[in-house]
């Protein structure tokens, strides 16, 4: 069960999402934002065009390129 804090947090995220102004603002702060509200190790962002099933953006934090690479055919068969 969620308690008042927890709804407080969620409800504070939403607003913070109104913050970017850019595309790209919006694409890093949805993942911070995502992180921050759920304990992980890593966080992802990803854009997926489903008509094709291309993943056309994916942010992964904390960056590393081979776990990138790795990850991402892992990303594309959950589609």
């Amino acid at each position: 069960m969620l308690r008042e804090r927890d709804y407080r947090e969620v409800l504070s995220a939403i607003h913070n999402l109104n913050e970017p102004r850019s595309l790209d603002d919006f694409r890093l702060c949805a993942r911070r934002i995502a992180s921050q509200l759920v304990e992980c190790e890593r966080a992802c962002f990803s854009e997926v065009e489903f008509q094709s099933g291309r993943v056309l953006v994916g942010l992964l934090e904390p960056v590393s390129s081979r776990e990138t690479r790795e990850l991402y055919p892992v990303m594309t068969q959950l589609l």
